[in-house]
């Protein structure tokens, strides 16, 4: 698998990766702009999506985060990764991108199978692409809810 292909063979990384049933399914996984970092900043893994959006071409695996020049305005990366690794805590916020699309950015702590913190995970929503699948979708239809006994 390419996406895993870049990372050296002992990280001390766990990875869970879901294959949809259906072989003619494409993965919604490579859509989605996810990028793993250690605790020194070094990117490990960033799917396709995500070198997109943060301009990491795959010679930039093992190189810091903060030595890219990602296509997100995000001034105060490495005081989020730091502040989320130090703290266990989460950090959410609206963000855009130098075209002026919105996403929500999520950074979360990286924990390994022995749960240590060891990096954090970042990932990106598309609020754009979300508001045009709204749009799309028929109303919402209310759930009829039966009485309890």
């Amino acid at each position: 698998m390419d996406l895993l292909s870049h990372l050296p063979p002992s990280t001390g990384m766990a990875f869970v990766i879901v294959q949809h049933l259906d072989p003619h399914h494409a993965s919604q996984l490579f859509q989605i702009p996810i990028v793993m970092v250690g605790r020194t900043l070094m990117v490990r893994l960033a799917t396709p999506a995500a070198r997109n959006a943060f301009n990491i071409l795959p010679t930039d695996i093992g190189r810091r985060i903060t030595e890219l020049r990602p296509n997100i305005d995000i001034p105060d990366l490495e005081n989020i990764l730091r502040d989320v690794t130090e703290t266990l805590s989460m950090c959410e916020r609206k963000v855009r991108d130098l075209e002026g699309r919105d996403y929500w950015l999520r950074v979360r702590p990286y924990r390994t199978t022995d749960n240590k913190i060891d990096g954090a995970v970042i990932t990106l929503v598309d609020l754009e692409g979300k508001k045009e699948s709204y749009a799309a979708e028929p109303p919402n239809r209310a759930k009829q809810v039966s009485p309890r006994k």
